[in-house]
């Protein structure tokens, strides 16, 4: 029940910020919207994918192989460039009032996020048992490896990058209508791509 409770009462407080945020620095005379706490909630749009990976280790030993096996989590951060972020003045189209978002591309946020705690060796294959131990060094290399392809894939993984960029529409477009109901006006929203 508890694990049920914590992401709905995280949701609704996100969704708190955002709605409040909505008003801020409005001068209730004027009909001009204020767009300034736009960037605050493309960084509400990132988000984190926590994710379990493996990282393999081969070597020679005389005439034999030596492999191993370690497991350990990671967290691979989504979202779009907030500093890239533009939001246009409302003009008019036809008889709808339009607001442009210039917003870039979903990215993802650096090197994954080892978790060092969750690293542990699954397995290993010793051709012959009185070998000593992996060193520190193998073991590090072996994991920046792993890291590396896991940053490749999520670079690749075109199915999160799109739920990045529809979250961040979802969270830009909630926040600019709020804005336009604050001061009387309905807006539609348009996206436009930048570098």
């Amino acid at each position: 029940m508890r694990r049920k409770i914590i992401p709905f009462l995280t949701a609704l407080c996100l969704c708190g910020c955002l709605f409040s945020m909505c008003g801020c620095k409005q001068n209730k005379g004027a009909k001009e919207p204020d767009f300034s706490n736009a960037r605050a909630v493309a960084e509400l749009a990132t988000y984190k994918v926590y994710t379990h990976n493996v990282a393999r280790h081969t070597s020679k030993v005389l005439f034999l192989d030596r492999r191993s096996w370690f497991e350990y989590d990671a967290i691979v951060t989504y979202g779009i460039d907030a500093n890239k972020l533009e939001i246009g003045h409302p003009h008019k189209v036809g008889t709808r009032m339009v607001v442009t978002v210039k917003m870039p591309q979903p990215q993802v946020f650096g090197r994954p996020d080892l978790q060092e705690e969750t690293i542990q060796l699954v397995a290993e294959n010793k051709p012959i048992a009185f070998l000593p131990d992996l060193s520190i060094s193998e073991k590090n290399k072996a994991i920046s490896n792993a890291q590396d392809d896991l940053e490749k894939a999520a670079k690749a993984d075109t199915v999160m990058l799109k739920q990045a960029r529809s979250r961040a529409e979802d969270l830009i477009t909630g926040y600019v209508q709020n804005v336009g109901k604050a001061i009387g006006e309905d807006y539609k929203v348009e996206f436009e791509d930048v570098e």
